[in-house]
C-alpha cells in the first residue's frame, strides 16, 4: 500500500509552529464489505478549491476545498454526490441519510418547488418528481435577496449561496422564488414561516442541509478568520495539553519552541457541513448511507481499520509520529473514499527551514 503525501507547515491550536505530515490512500466501496485499497485508481490530493457550477467563490458552492491543512480539531466527514432514487423510480421527495459509527445526519431532498401567491397568501408549488439531485450547499436554504428591499441586497450569513432566502412580504422577490431543494427535516420551511420580515432573525432560521464542504464565508466558520482565539472546547484543550508530547525538529533546547497567535482560528480549518466534524475517528467504524445509491437504497461498508505511522528525518535521524483521521471523503457515486491522515512535530518557524540538512518524509501503513 502506498500513500499520497505531503509536508504543510503551520500552528497548532496553541500557536506553536507545527510540520505536518499528510497522507492520503484511496479504498474501494462494497456493499455489505470493508472498504479495500483502490489498486486501480489513487484520487489526487485536493489541494486547491474547486467549485461546482461557474467556478464562482461569491456565488457557487465548494465542491473541493484544499486538504492541505496542518491541524484540523476533529475528523472532517464531506460526502461528495447525489441523493438517488432507486433504479427505475422516481421520487417527490426523501430522505437522505449517512452514518458512520454513532453519528447519524438527515436531509430532506425535494423535487424543484417554487413559491405563488394565492387569493389568501402565498403557497409551495407540489414538488416535480427526480431520479438524482446532487447535494451541495447551492440547493439548500439560504442565498441572496436583491428583490424584496429596493437597493438592498441581503445575504444569507449561513449559506450565501444557496436558494429560498427572503426577508420582505413583496410579491416580486416571493412570485415563482426557487424553494431549496435540501432541507433538515426537524425544520422545514412552509408558507407560514418563509420570510423574515427583519434580517436579525436569520440566526432563528434553518441551518443549511447538505453533507458537502461547507464555504469558507458562511456562518460560523467565517466568525473564526482573522480573529484571536477565545477559550477552547474541553476537546480541543485536551488535544493542546497532548502537545506536551508531540516530537520537536530543529531546535534542541526545550524551551527554544515559542507559541505565537494563530492568524486564524483551528476551528476555521474544519470545513465538514454542519455536525459532520466529528471526534477523531478510529478508522474501522461502520458507515451506512441511504438512497445515495441507485443500486443499493440502502448501502453499509466498513473503513479499513488501519493505523499508519508517518516519519520525518530532516538530517538528525527519523522520527516516527502516530496519526490520526484528519478527513474522510465519501463518493457514492464511484463507490470510493479518500482518507486522509495527520502526524505533526513542533519545529522552530519557518525561518529555521534553510538550517535543515536534509528533509526526507512519509507515511507507512
Amino acid at each position: 500500500m502506498q500513500f499520497k503525501t505531503k509536508l504543510v507547515p503551520g500552528f497548532a491550536p496553541s500557536g506553536v509552529p507545527i510540520l505536518s505530515i499528510l497522507g492520503q490512500a484511496t479504498f474501494r466501496l462494497e456493499n455489505n464489505q470493508s472498504a479495500q485499497y483502490d489498486s486501480e485508481e489513487q484520487l489526487p490530493f485536493s489541494d486547491s478549491d474547486t467549485y461546482w457550477a461557474g467556478g464562482r467563490p461569491d456565488l457557487d458552492p465548494i465542491k473541493l476545498e484544499s486538504e492541505l491543512v496542518a491541524w484540523k480539531t476533529m475528523t472532517d466527514v464531506i460526502v461528495i454526490g447525489n441523493a438517488k432514487t432507486p433504479r427505475g423510480k422516481k421520487a417527490f421527495y426523501l430522505d437522505s441519510s449517512f452514518q458512520i459509527g454513532e453519528f447519524k445526519k438527515v436531509v430532506r431532498v425535494f423535487g424543484k418547488r417554487r413559491v405563488y401567491i394565492t387569493g389568501s397568501g402565498l403557497a409551495f408549488s407540489q414538488a416535480e418528481p427526480f431520479e438524482s439531485m446532487p447535494l451541495h450547499y447551492g440547493l439548500a436554504y439560504g442565498g441572496r435577496d436583491s428583490i424584496s428591499e429596493e437597493g438592498v441586497t441581503y445575504l444569507y450569513p449561513k449559506n450565501p449561496v444557496g436558494k429560498g432566502f427572503v426577508v420582505k412580504n413583496n410579491v416580486k422577490a416571493l412570485q415563482d422564488l426557487e424553494l431549496p431543494n435540501l432541507e433538515d427535516p426537524k425544520m422545514l420551511l412552509s408558507p407560514q414561516n418563509l420570510i423574515l420580515d427583519r434580517f436579525e432573525k436569520w440566526k432563528d432560521y434553518p441551518t443549511p442541509a447538505s453533507f458537502g464542504y461547507l464555504g469558507r464565508n458562511f456562518y460560523p466558520r467565517i466568525s473564526f478568520a482573522g480573529l484571536s482565539p477565545e477559550q477552547l472546547p474541553a476537546q480541543q484543550l485536551q488535544q493542546q495539553q497532548a502537545l506536551e508530547n508531540m516530537e520537536s525538529v530543529g531546535t534542541h533546547s526545550d524551551k527554544g519552541l515559542s507559541a505565537e497567535t494563530p492568524v486564524l482560528h483551528s476551528a476555521y480549518f474544519s470545513a465538514a457541513s454542519s455536525g459532520m466534524s466529528l471526534p477523531y475517528l478510529r478508522g474501522d467504524e461502520s458507515i451506512a448511507y441511504a438512497y445515495l445509491d441507485a443500486e443499493n437504497p440502502r448501502f453499509v461498508s466498513q473503513m479499513p481499520g488501519l493505523h499508519p505511522k508517518a516519519y520525518l528525518d530532516i538530517g538528525e535521524g527519523a522520527k516516527q509520529m502516530d496519526t490520526v483521521i484528519q478527513s474522510l471523503l465519501i463518493y457514492p457515486e464511484t463507490r470510493q473514499m479518500n482518507i486522509i491522515w495527520r502526524a505533526a512535530v513542533q519545529y522552530g518557524g519557518i525561518e529555521t527551514l534553510a538550517s535543515f540538512t536534509s528533509l526526507d518524509y512519509g507515511m507507512e501503513a
